[in-house]
């Protein structure tokens, strides 16, 4: 693939992503920019640099009559080429883009938290999709008044003619509001200047190693600061290729990641820890025939905790497809500096270390000698080299004294760098707190990132977080929010006496509740039930499913001498089996072995329910005769995750494909019935090899 000119550091008069894809369209409009593909991994759209600047202006034009430079726009659209397409446009524009999650259910949760962005940025502009723009209007009536709700396709967008009067933006004029992904919380949206993403850019392009040669290929959602600023804009500043995906085309089937890494040779791709390990799980060794990863140079692997588990098995797994260990790159970012902060030195692969400390506090201990190795001892991957890069510096800082702390010293992880961001939209008291600390002995203003750390070597280890923030599949989740969801639940629960954290197992951060109820008066039955409505509440409120509820008698939860519930502690007691259980219910895990069942069970017109909802029900891990066929995909405790793996085990075990735009229209069980039989009428040989009746 003719990879163009690219960015060099002799090109003056980049200030800006406009500036980039100016440059390109001028000296290589030919050579390829953006390629999308479709779920079968078909080219749907391909985007040479010259019809990317076109495209760029129509979408610019488009967002314009209705909305002024300056102003915010919403953009709840699926990841793809609209959404791609309208973040130029409003970079193009000199309006700020908003990218939001889109939301297609009624799920109240969901909505709420897109009134609360509309409403904290004061939208003046929402682009979403046509089908969706009657439910859209009806959950957002009660928002900014001057709202203006409109919809988009790239064919609109083709035929829309250039306005005059389009002017390149300003390098401190705001460009992105990266609203933070935390669940029930008060959004934050990340106030995100032209200037912060240069910097970024430089930053990303020195540390990767990323030249004129670079292929980049995502799939990774453009909502998400990962897929925004690695995944879209850095190809689109270096005068690269870039290959999209949607993030269901993946989720769906892993393989089909692999697949367009060999056929379009990319160099660059990455994708949170859990997506490593879903390749791993889900593809099988009789897939991978003909794929060759040979050119696959950085395979970035951050935005959640990464294990150094799941990246052993990934690269000896992959080793027959020419996938080197030495491609791994562990990094880390968050989107309060853009996205990236450090990262691995390219083609070395991941830094591991087994360290003995408190991960918490105190000092880290390097262990050599594999002879001394005990449960003490925690195998840790380095998220990168400390270095000054473009101006960066980062630093261990006690969060108390501020003050900075010795080598192998855990303390909070300061950042400064041009890659900080302005501070958070409408909350001038966080931003101070946040992003306009002072460092004992250092001039000038720090970023506190909430992260603890520490560094060894020159290699930055992370090792938690200050506020016990919860990241689960690349999300985050705060704790005191789903621990008042939890108390909220039943006035048995005893208030301010309850903790919610993470816990590993089988390689993934899992959800852990542990709450404090009443002393008498309370059968076996009644407890039960209790638990049973906690984990509802849990997964509407908050789109997570708890891994293990654990009641608890009263005064056993371990609190500070102010009266806080000491979170880790709570954490260390549960791991180590010593809380006092009245109750609990503990998710568990399918079997990782193939079952042998006892009967072959074909999908027919007349059974097509049943075998629905037992599929449904063994993903949600939940009794058979709980489901029904007007149950709703999402309301029965699903998420997108689970309704692709639902729709994956059809296509795999009946060779059926179910349009997921179709589902999504309307998720429920029905809804997939419906939608199933089409192919049961053309009399496919539907039998399901390893489905077996779940008895509970």
């Amino acid at each position: 693939m003719n990879t163009g000119k690219g960015v060099n550091d002799n090109v003056c008069n980049i200030s800006t992503i406009v500036d980039s894809i100016v440059h390109h369209r001028q000296t290589a409009p030919e050579s390829p920019a953006m390629v999308f593909l479709n779920e079968n991994l078909q080219e749907e759209y391909v985007f040479n640099y010259a019809m990317l600047n076109q495209f760029a202006l129509k979408a610019a034009s488009y967002i314009t009559q209705f909305i002024k430079p300056g102003e915010r726009a919403v953009l709840m659209l699926p990841s793809g080429p609209e959404l791609a397409l309208c973040i130029l446009g409003c970079l193009y524009a000199g309006v700020v883009a908003v990218p939001v999650q889109p939301v297609t259910s009624r799920k109240e949760s969901r909505w709420k938290r897109v009134r609360r962005i509309v409403n904290n940025c004061d939208a003046h502009l929402l682009l979403t999709m046509h089908q969706n723009i009657d439910i859209t209007k009806r959950q957002l009536a009660d928002t900014v008044s001057s709202l203006i709700i409109e919809g988009v396709s790239v064919d609109i967008l083709s035929t829309f003619e250039v306005r005059s009067g389009i002017l390149s933006p300003k390098p401190h004029c705001l460009a992105v509001l990266q609203y933070t992904s935390g669940s029930t919380g008060e959004p934050k949206g990340v106030k995100t200047s032209h200037a912060n993403i240069i910097a970024n850019q430089k930053l990303i392009r020195e540390s990767l190693g990323h030249n004129n040669h670079t292929i980049v290929l995502s799939w990774l959602p453009l909502h998400h600061d990962m897929g925004l600023i690695a995944g879209l804009l850095q190809p689109l500043f270096l005068g690269v290729p870039l290959i999209l995906m949607s993030p269901m085309t993946f989720i769906r089937k892993p393989l089909n990641w692999l697949k367009a890494m060999s056929f379009y040779r990319a160099t660059t791709s990455g994708a949170p820890n859990f997506a490593y390990d879903l390749c791993v799980r889900k593809i099988k060794d009789d897939e991978t025939s003909g794929i060759d990863l040979s050119a696959w140079r950085v395979a970035a692997v951050g935005a959640e905790p990464i294990r150094s588990e799941t990246l052993d098995r990934f690269a000896q797994k992959f080793e027959h497809c020419n996938f080197h260990r030495s491609s791994l790159y562990p990094c880390y970012g968050l989107a309060e500096a853009t996205l990236f902060v450090t990262g691995a030195v390219p083609q070395t692969g991941a830094v591991t270390n087994y360290f003995k400390c408190e991960l918490g506090s105190g000092v880290a201990e390097k262990v050599c000698d594999s002879a001394l190795l005990s449960n003490q001892t925690t195998l840790l991957v380095s998220s990168g080299v400390i270095k000054c890069k473009s101006g960066e510096q980062v630093r261990i800082v006690d969060p108390d004294s501020k003050c900075p702390v010795s080598e192998n010293c855990v303390g909070e992880i300061w950042i400064r760098s041009p890659s900080v961001c302005n501070g958070y939209w409408n909350d001038s008291y966080l931003t101070y707190t946040t992003f306009q600390a002072s460092c004992a002995g250092a001039p000038g203003s720090y970023l506190r990132t909430g992260d603890l750390g520490f560094i060894n070597d020159d290699q930055l280890y992370v090792t938690g977080r200050i506020k016990d923030l919860i990241i689960i599949r690349g999300l985050n989740h705060a704790p005191h929010d789903i621990e008042d969801t939890v108390q909220r639940c039943s006035d048995i629960i005893i208030k301010n006496a309850g903790a919610a954290f993470s816990v590993e197992h089988d390689n993934e951060e899992r959800l852990v509740i542990v709450q404090e109820v009443g002393r008498n008066g309370y059968d076996a039955e009644h407890l039960e039930s209790l638990l049973l409505r906690i984990s509802e509440a849990i997964i509407v409120n908050h789109d997570v499913e708890p891994f293990d509820i654990v009641l608890v008698r009263e005064m056993s939860m371990p609190k500070t001498s102010s009266g806080k519930i000491q979170r880790n502690s709570a954490r260390e007691f549960y791991l180590a089996g010593t809380l006092p259980v009245k109750a609990r219910k503990m998710l568990i895990p399918h079997s990782s072995g193939k079952r042998e069942p006892e009967d072959r069970l074909y999908m027919t017109e007349t059974n097509v329910e049943q075998v629905i909802i037992h599929l449904w029900a063994g993903i949600l891990k939940v009794p058979f005769s709980s489901l029904s066929r007007s149950c709703g995909l999402f309301d029965s405790g699903g998420d997108s995750l689970k309704v692709a793996q639902l729709l994956t085990e059809i296509r795999e075990r009946y060779d059926i494909d179910v349009p997921l735009e179709k589902l999504y229209e309307s998720p429920t069980i029905q809804t997939l019935i419906e939608l199933v039989h089409p192919a049961l009428k053309k009399g496919k040989n539907l039998i399901a090899d390893d489905l077996e009746e779940e008895r509970f």
